[in-house]
């Protein structure tokens, strides 16, 4: 009965244009509108929740939702037997195979695309804040590509992902977390380019086909040395 209910809002909403607003249990603010939950941070739009079919492989997300700009995309909470959780936007979506991420993005939640069955991704220029296992087991992920806005690959951020077997990070990355490559089995190669200067000792756990590809003399050469990684130069 409340799935009924809840689909006959949404197809009012769809119908009249209208936005909602609705408060957890637990106090936690959000709105409905047309396709889309959000929040509001400073008076920017956070994407929680979208719906999504079983045919919808291409997402194109929204760079502005009711007025605001779309500057972060989180996690969404809901109830279950014993009280209220979270689960990441796309978490678990065996759908989706690209995502359009909004032109002005800031900040990708935690565990975000978890296990959903995403291919391809790129990161625009303005995102400088990814979560931990943003996108962990996405076991078909094979293209990533990045802006130069980040400076750290998060924990477990790509872990899994055993179908990625290279990568290319921009010159803007400063840390590599730990776990953030666990488990990528086909990754035979990464570039990590200067400005690299703190990888963790578990960040390539699991790769054992993996090349860097750095610059000579760089931190990510003494990194490959000092944990019998083969290591190929190239030019900066």
């Amino acid at each position: 009965m409340r799935k009924i209910i809840c689909i006959q809002i949404s197809i009012l909403l769809l119908l009249c244009g209208c936005t909602r607003k609705e408060t957890t249990k637990q106090g936690f603010e959000y709105y409905i509108t047309s396709g889309y939950n959000y929040t509001l941070k400073d008076g920017k739009a956070v994407l929680i929740e979208k719906t999504v079919n079983k045919d919808d492989e291409i997402i194109n997300l929204p760079d502005e939702i009711d007025g605001y700009p779309v500057i972060g995309i989180g996690r969404y909470h809901y109830t279950f037997i014993y009280g209220e959780t979270t689960r990441g936007m796309f978490e678990n979506n065996e759908s989706i195979k690209t995502v359009v991420l909004p032109s002005k993005l800031e900040m990708l939640d935690s565990q975000v695309f978890n296990w959903s069955s995403i291919q391809c991704i790129e990161f625009p220029n303005t995102l400088c804040n990814v979560g931990q296992f943003a996108l962990s087991s996405c076991v078909y992920l094979t293209d990533v590509k990045f802006g130069e806005g980040l400076k750290t690959i998060s924990m477990g951020m790509f872990s899994h992902c055993t179908a990625l077997g290279e990568i290319s990070l921009p010159k803007s990355i400063e840390k590599i977390a730990s776990y953030a490559f666990e488990g990528c089995e086909s990754l035979e190669k990464i570039v990590i380019y200067n400005n690299c200067v703190e990888i963790d000792d578990t960040a390539f756990d699991g790769c054992d086909k993996l090349t860097i590809y750095g610059i000579k003399d760089s931190y990510a050469e003494q990194y490959a040395t000092e944990h019998n990684i083969p290591f190929t130069e190239i030019k900066e």
